[in-house]
């Protein structure tokens, strides 16, 4: 009986993998799920939307920053399916998303455009033993409440799309969160009001895309059904190299998607 488990847990392990995901990705999404009492979304077999995710968008950087990942992302719109600009409202509690007027203006205008305002975090203090919103509901509303004044005062619709600084939360701020967003974004799931999403993200910021490269990349990219998500880190990723292979990552997936 044991033999047949484990054979079971093998085979439902390497079917994962081959849709994009890994033993660990779905370890955690499913205890996530379960201490949140939530249905995991059933992963079905069409080819992948392209999620694009930009993390850390904050005046602190300027806006060629900015501007240097959106080029890239406008030349190759049509295969991207979402991007979503998770913008952290007072950055080290020193940057107010609304004493940069500029940089406002240039968020509303890139959502006039198609791309999705997210919020990142209050301040966005990471730390892996307290990182912002691993903390108690009370502390948990004010930082929303101060982030949606904060996007208010600059002349910007609340954010339905949510990402956590450092990807952690506790259960009572995950609860909350999923009361005042559509969408919050983990690093291995997305939750909804009602549901968990196993899509997990695919980072490039600091190792290259998909942790190994460009190739590693395309074949993650043709191995996910669902949702591939590229996740980039403002500041970070703004390397030459690096704003390279988004392109290239994009081109590539213009000619697979132009195939029968």
């Amino acid at each position: 009986m044991k033999k047949t488990t484990a054979l079971i847990m093998v085979l439902l392990a390497l079917a994962l993998y081959y849709k994009g995901y890994t033993v660990g990705t779905m370890l955690a999404t499913t205890g996530h799920a379960k201490l949140q009492g939530l249905n995991i979304e059933e992963v079905g077999d069409t080819p992948a939307e392209l999620w694009i995710e930009v993390h850390d968008v904050s005046p602190g950087y300027g806006l060629e920053m900015l501007g240097e990942i959106t080029n890239i992302i406008d030349k190759h719109k049509p295969v991207v399916d979402k991007t979503v600009l998770f913008v952290i409202p007072n950055h080290n509690g020193n940057t107010p998303l609304s004493k940069y007027p500029e940089f406002a203006a240039e968020l509303k205008r890139l959502s006039h455009e198609g791309y999705v305002l997210g919020m990142h975090g209050y301040t966005h203090r990471v730390g892996w033993i307290n990182p912002e919103f691993k903390t108690n509901q009370t502390t948990t509303r004010a930082l929303v409440d101060a982030s949606k004044t904060e996007f208010k005062l600059a002349g910007l619709n609340t954010p339905s799309y949510f990402s956590p600084p450092g990807w952690r939360t506790s259960k009572d701020a995950s609860q909350l969160l999923r009361s005042e967003f559509k969408y919050i974004f983990y690093a291995f799931f997305i939750d909804t009001e009602n549901s968990t999403l196993p899509y997990p993200l695919h980072e490039y910021t600091w190792s290259g895309l998909d942790m190994g490269g460009l190739e590693n990349a395309k074949k993650s990219y043709k191995n996910t059904v669902g949702i591939y998500r590229l996740t980039l880190h403002l500041n970070a990723v703004n390397t030459e190299e690096n704003l390279e292979l988004l392109d290239k990552f994009l081109k590539f997936v213009e000619e697979e998607k132009r195939l029968p």
